[in-house]
Formats: structure tokens, C-alpha cells, sequence
């Protein structure tokens, strides 16, 4: 009996040992297909999230690029603008560059908007350069125009000479202090003969340069107000008008191609954003 018991107790050992096991197998594999669910649904979270990055960093691109190129098309407007703003300069901002001016400071809000520091900066300096420029057009915009009128005078002869003159002037008054160049008559013997060797040559350039731009007067190339602007801004400033125009040029239209330079080179970086 206890033989038979025994064995009894061992079969029953036996299947509730195999229920045991598959119940463990069942959890494990249960357990496994749980990870895996788990692993499958991180996998569609990321793509999702990767997706909808790329998309967002191409409309920020798109973005980008029309306000970048909705800000060069306005520096090029004001560049076209400058010519014909530079003849009818002088007393009041140059009409004709108002319209360019309003339209840079808007399309640099898009810029503004869109980023990044360093294309912002760029844009920022491009529209420094064209108020700059418009105002030196404001300040000096009349002597400007007295110069375009000697260089494009109708009596080339007159003109000619009374050029030279003037430029002979600025080159001997660049040598003295600005404080001695003083093209009042009572004052100039004065400083003159304090100068020595430069006020005798300074003293000279201003009595040719007088006479030239009379003459050029006399023959319709120049006014009177023209011929005292050209004589008094050759003598008052180490750069002369015509100068400083260029310079100011030249500063905006570097500051424009800084701007596409740092525009093309963010637009083409192909490194993963990380801001």
C-alpha cells in the first residue's frame, strides 16, 4: 500500500511539476511578447518623432529661405534706389529711397522671426549700411550734387580746370591742421604765414582754386553756391564728399553680400539642427 501510495504521490508530483512549467513558460513567453509590444511601440514613437522633425526642418527651411530672399530682393531695391536718391539729394531724406527704406525694415522682421544669430546679424549690419547711407545722403547730398555738376559740367575746358584746382586744394590742406584751414579772406593771410612752407602752398591752392571755379561760373558750368560748397569741402575735411559717398556705397554693398554669404551657408549646412 505504502508502495503504491508512494508511486501515486510521485505521478502526481510529476504532472503538477509540468503545470508548473508551463504555467513559467507561458508567463516568460507572455513577458516576451509584452517587451516586444513594448519594443515595437518606442520603435513608432521615434520614427513618428524623427518624421515630424524632418518635416518640421523642412518648412523651417522653406521658411528661412523665402525670408531670406524676400530680404535681398529689398537690398536690391534700395541698391537700384541710390542712383537717382543721390541726385536729388540734400534738405530732407531722398525721396526716392523712402519706399527701399520702409521695406528693408520689414523684411527684416521675417529675418528677425526665422533666424539664426548669425544670418540675423548680417541683415541687421545690411540695413545699418542703407540708413547710414541715406542719411549721408541728407547731410551732403547738395555738395554731392555740386560735384556731379563740376565732373559733368556742359564747358568741359572751365570744368576741367577748375577740378584740378580743387583737388590741388584738398591735397595741400590735408598736410595742415583742420583748425588753420580757414577760407575766410581775413583770416587766411593770417594762418597762412603762421604755416610757413604749408600755409604758402595752402595760401596758393585756395587763391587757383578760387579763380578756376570763377571761371567755371562765368560759363554757366557751376553756380556761385556750388563753386563755395566745392571750395569749402575741399578745404574742411581730410576725405572729400565724393569719397565718403563711395565708402558708403561700398560699406552697404559689402554688408549685402556678407548677408547672402551667411544666408547660403546656413541653408546648405546639412548638419542635423540642434536649436
Amino acid at each position: 500500500m505504502n508502495s503504491e501510495l508512494l508511486s501515486a504521490g510521485a505521478a502526481l508530483a510529476g504532472v503538477a511539476l509540468g503545470i508548473v512549467g508551463t504555467l513559467m513558460a507561458a508567463r516568460i513567453q507572455a513577458k516576451g511578447s509584452h517587451a516586444q509590444a513594448e519594443a515595437t511601440y518606442r520603435a513608432a514613437v521615434t520614427t513618428a518623432q524623427t518624421q515630424y522633425a524632418a518635416t518640421l526642418e523642412q518648412q523651417n527651411r522653406a521658411a528661412q529661405r523665402a525670408a531670406y530672399v524676400a530680404f535681398i530682393a529689398a537690398f536690391n531695391a534700395f541698391q537700384r534706389a541710390m542712383v537717382p536718391a543721390e541726385a536729388r539729394a540734400g534738405r530732407d531724406v531722398p525721396e526716392p529711397l523712402l519706399e527701399p527704406l520702409d521695406r528693408l525694415h520689414a523684411a527684416i522682421t521675417a529675418v528677425e522671426l526665422e533666424g539664426p544669430p548669425e544670418v540675423l546679424a548680417a541683415a541687421r549690419s545690411v540695413t545699418q549700411r542703407a540708413v547710414e547711407l541715406a542719411d549721408m545722403l541728407y547731410e551732403l547730398g547738395e555738395i554731392l550734387e555740386s560735384w556731379r555738376a563740376l565732373v559733368a559740367g556742359r564747358h568741359v575746358d572751365e570744368a576741367r580746370n577748375a577740378h584740378t584746382a580743387v583737388l590741388r586744394v584738398h591735397e595741400v590742406a590735408r598736410a595742415i591742421p583742420m583748425t588753420h584751414r580757414s577760407l575766410h579772406d581775413a583770416d587766411r593771410q593770417v594762418r597762412a604765414e603762421r604755416m610757413g612752407e604749408y600755409g604758402e602752398a595752402w595760401l596758393a591752392a585756395c587763391e587757383s582754386a578760387e579763380s578756376a571755379l570763377a571761371a567755371a561760373v562765368a560759363v554757366g558750368a557751376l553756380t556761385e553756391d556750388q563753386a563755395a560748397d566745392l571750395l569749402w569741402d575741399v578745404s574742411s575735411k581730410d576725405e572729400g564728399t565724393p569719397q565718403t559717398a563711395r565708402e558708403h556705397r561700398e560699406s552697404f554693398t559689402n554688408a549685402a553680400a556678407s548677408f547672402i554669404e551667411a544666408a547660403r551657408h546656413y541653408l546648405n549646412d546639412t548638419q542635423p539642427r540642434t536649436t
